[in-house]
């Protein structure tokens, strides 16, 4: 481990979808002699052949925290690595329902980095249908972050999913639809609000 508490898989699942080799985790740490600051780590091989070797070498990686409270899933999320999610998620089904320190899963995370293709996936996968309506310590699912965020795709993929609890409250006392007045545009609260079922049809053409 670093300072950080970051693990081997921790560097591994850091480095971005789109970025497939050679390029510099996001939780890689300076390395400092003395006053200067010499080198960087990096990771060299393909970060999906290396996961799946670190996840060989030690399976009880895949639930070890860093200081954060951010196990290597919620990193593969925050990183777009749905690849890597599905191998932990496979291999390890409890790391589905891991919380970091904001008491949020790995779908918090993607839901707030707005990684569609990971939310997409999660709504489509049975086996994550009693995470859908987690609650984190602020009392936000994930439709509550998806309206709070705005985008809508991830916010859209969400509400048409018949698991969604719509009138779930937060600490605030407010469900995403209340959430979503302020949050998202007049036009926009009307057509996913008002007109579900149009939302519904439209989005299950895509």
């Amino acid at each position: 481990r670093d300072q950080y508490g970051n693990t081997p898989l921790h560097f591994a699942l850091s480095v971005l979808e789109r970025h497939p080799h050679g390029m510099l985790p996001i939780y890689a740490v300076p390395v400092i002699k003395g006053k200067d600051i010499t080198t960087l780590l990096n990771i060299e091989e393909p970060p999906l052949e290396l996961t799946r070797q670190l996840l060989e070498a030690d399976a009880l990686s895949a639930y070890e925290p860093d200081k954060k409270g951010s196990f290597p899933i919620h990193i593969a999320a925050s990183s777009n690595r749905l690849s890597a999610i599905i191998i932990l998620v496979t291999r390890y089904p409890g790391c589905a329902s891991l919380r970091d320190a904001d008491g949020r899963t790995f779908l918090h995370i993607a839901v707030k980095k707005k990684r569609f293709d990971i939310v997409w996936y999660v709504c489509q996968t049975p086996m994550f249908t009693s995470i859908l309506n987690t609650q984190d310590n602020e009392g936000n699912s994930a439709l509550h972050l998806a309206v709070e965020t705005g985008n809508l795709w991830t916010f859209a993929c969400l509400f048409v999913n018949k698991h969604i609890d719509l009138n779930l409250l937060n600490n605030k006392q407010h469900t995403p639809r209340e959430v979503s007045i302020s949050s998202i545009p007049t036009g926009l609260y009307c057509f996913l609000v008002i007109f579900p079922p149009l939302c519904s049809n439209i989005f299950h053409r895509l």
